[in-house]
């Protein structure tokens, strides 16, 4: 069973690194209408949160088939991305994980693996 999403979250720009975050998020979004429309991606959303402080200010997911996510996290152009996030926001995240009916096949392998 492989994933079928990535999802990528920050905390917040680092001190003193509020416009280049503010220029990442915006190049962020244009890179991501790209990489949906040129089919890398098949939809991705983005999420911008109130503040908690819970350490998370926001989040893209990206759904896809696994081997074009696969190839997407290998490129250059998003090694660079993920590059000036790290340079530029505390805590950048990135997890594979489960959407839609993938959600259902791997509770299904959760399920047969409880001890009866």
């Amino acid at each position: 069973m492989k994933t079928n999403a990535i999802l990528l979250t920050w905390d917040r720009a680092l001190p003193g690194r509020e416009l280049l975050g503010t220029e990442l998020f915006r190049d962020f979004m244009k890179y991501a209408e790209g990489l949906k429309n040129e089919g890398a991606v098949e939809s991705f959303d983005v999420l911008y949160l109130e503040p908690r402080g819970v350490g998370i200010a926001g989040y893209f997911v990206f759904r896809g088939a696994p081997q074009k996510l696969t190839a997407l996290t290998e490129r250059d152009d998003w090694v660079r991305m993920m590059l000036r996030s790290q340079m530029t926001l505390k805590n950048p995240a990135l997890v594979r994980g489960y959407a839609g009916p993938a959600i259902g096949e791997r509770m299904k392998t959760w399920a047969e693996l409880i001890p009866r």
